[in-house]
C-alpha cells in the first residue's frame, strides 16, 4: 500500500468512526431529553475502543506497508558473519500502545552457526518480549 493509498484508507476510517460518534451523541441527547439517567462510564469506553481500534488498524497498515517495502534480507548472519538462507515468511506478533499486530516477516537461518533471525524484526525496533518502541517506553 503507497502512501496515497494509505491516506485514502486512514481517511474512510475516521470518516465511519466520525458518523459513529455523530449517532452515539444524537442517541445520548435523545435518551437526555426523555429523562433517562445515563453513565458518562460505558459511553467512555466505547469510545475508548474506537480509538483503539482506529489506532491499532493505522499499526497495521504502517507495519504491513514496511515489511512489503523491506527487503527483508541479510547479506550475512549478524552473529557470526556467515551466509544466510531463508526459510520463508513467518508470523510476528507485537504489543504496541494500542494493542497486538500481527504481520509476516522473512526468517533467516545461517548455514555456519545456524541462528536464526528476522530482519524485520530489527528495523522495527521491538525488544524480547516483542513490545514496540513506544509501549517499551510506557512501561
Amino acid at each position: 500500500m503507497d502512501a496515497a493509498e494509505l491516506k485514502v484508507a486512514l481517511s474512510e476510517m475516521v470518516a465511519r468512526r466520525a458518523e459513529e460518534v455523530e449517532n452515539l451523541v444524537q442517541r445520548w441527547a435523545e435518551a437526555r431529553a426523555s429523562g433517562k439517567a445515563l453513565e458518562l462510564g460505558p459511553l467512555e469506553v466505547q469510545v475508548r475502543e474506537w480509538v483503539l481500534t482506529l489506532g491499532r488498524t493505522c499499526m497495521q497498515r504502517v507495519i504491513d506497508g514496511i515489511a512489503t517495502g523491506s527487503p527483508q534480507k541479510a547479506a550475512a548472519c549478524p552473529k557470526c558473519g556467515g551466509n544466510v538462507l531463508s526459510e520463508g515468511m513467518r508470523p510476528a506478533t507485537i504489543h504496541t500502545s494500542m494493542g497486538l499486530v500481527t504481520y509476516e516477516r522473512r526468517y533467516l537461518v545461517c548455514s555456519s552457526c545456524k541462528a536464526g533471525f528476522c530482519p524485520l524484526d530489527a528495523e522495527l525496533g521491538h525488544d524480547e518480549q516483542r513490545n514496540s518502541p513506544a509501549l517499551q517506553v510506557m512501561v
